[in-house]
């Protein structure tokens, strides 16, 4: 009992949703941070389908990795499910089957991550770098990086344009 009971808490107060999904891929279990991440009630969750909270290009992606659970394959991927608000919600789910003591498969559990946070750094820095690279490219100025060994590793269009070449024919060389 005493074992059972620090389980469950350390299930309770995880930072990552915990879902148990049966054999037909309906939810039987999830902790408190599934619920804070879709917004549903455990009573809401159970008894549904997980297929539910996907749509589209993510949904294929579930049934596809259940399916390799089915097969007695642990996996993690990328999906986003939606909550019930309609919220978007980016994770990375990490996901194993279970199966029974005469082999039978009855079902996976996994962990969701929520990843909003980073997949807004990740844009924020692909902007970044989109801006940085227009600036670059449209300089009238020669600009390159290179290596300490002077190895070119990148050149902007004002070099391709003073040299005559394609970038592919300077980057690699040595200044």
């Amino acid at each position: 009992r005493d074992s059972e009971g620090r389980f469950r808490q350390l299930v309770e107060t995880m930072r990552d949703g915990l879902g148990v999904q049966d054999e037909n891929g309906i939810i039987t279990y999830v902790n408190e941070r599934s619920c804070e991440l879709t917004g549903y009630s455990k009573d809401e969750l159970i008894g549904r389908p997980a297929t539910d909270l996907l749509e589209g290009p993510d949904r294929e992606i579930y049934v596809e990795e259940f399916a390799k659970r089915r097969e007695g394959t642990s996996g993690t991927y990328e999906v986003t499910w939606t909550g019930k608000d309609g919220r978007k919600i980016p994770t990375i789910t990490s996901s194993a089957p279970i199966f029974d003591g005469q082999g039978n498969f009855r079902g996976s559990f996994a962990v969701v991550t929520d990843i909003a946070e980073r997949k807004q750094a990740e844009g924020a820095l692909r902007e970044s770098e989109e801006r940085y690279r227009a600036i670059v490219e449209t300089q009238m100025e020669l600009v390159c990086r290179f290596l300490p060994d002077g190895t070119l590793t990148f050149v902007n269009q004002a070099i391709c344009r003073h040299l005559g070449q394609d970038r592919a024919n300077i980057v690699g060389q040595n200044f």
